[in-house]
């Protein structure tokens, strides 16, 4: 009797132990969500495209073009007829397909320049994603981070409380790691 207590606990644990390892694939692999530009100054809302993963603006800092007193529009573009499209909205990755376990590669859009680079985007934690830009050789990178623990960050910064149902949000998307490098 013993031994079948002892199988049945074992079992148990077990069950327990796949489905937490499931429940950790399953975030793996996945970059979906809204992500603060190294800058601060827009805001990228990744997605899956087919086997892919698109990236588009979904907020800016300045969104006025201070000049025209009118929405922000890709201007800097190399081609003329684009130059008019709104940022807010501006597809950046194209053609990211996955090429290994939380890393994708493809092009990317820069809308400060109005190039389009070879690009590489990994997941590098749950909150955390490498963007890297490079032509030829020369590659130049940034950190963006998911927006829940950016807001974490600077309402850490400002001294300012999250609400309570923020707060839950920030709990579950950003790593415990995180929050105890930066002192919380």
């Amino acid at each position: 009797m013993n031994f079948v207590r002892s199988l049945c606990a074992a079992i148990a644990v077990s069950a327990v132990v796949l489905a937490a390892v499931q429940a950790r694939g399953a975030g793996a692999n996945d970059p979906r969500g809204i992500w603060l530009t190294q800058a601060g100054d827009a805001k990228v809302r990744v997605g899956r495209c087919g086997a892919g993963i698109c990236g588009t603006v979904a907020w800016l800092r300045d969104p006025i073009d201070s000049a025209t007193g009118k929405p922000q529009v890709d201007d800097k573009n190399e081609n003329p007829s684009l130059r008019r499209r709104p940022m807010i909205g501006l597809s950046l990755f194209i053609g990211m397909k996955t090429v290994a376990l939380n890393k994708w590669s493809g092009r990317i859009y820069n809308a400060d320049d109005g190039k389009t680079y070879t690009s590489t985007v990994t997941l590098q934690a749950p909150e955390k994603l490498e963007v890297q830009g490079c032509v030829g050789s020369l590659c130049g990178s940034e950190t963006w981070r998911v927006q829940a623990c950016a807001d974490r960050r600077a309402s850490r910064k400002s001294g300012r409380r999250l609400s309570p149902d923020k707060r839950l949000v920030v709990q579950k998307t950003c790593a415990t790691q995180e929050f105890s490098a930066a002192g919380g």
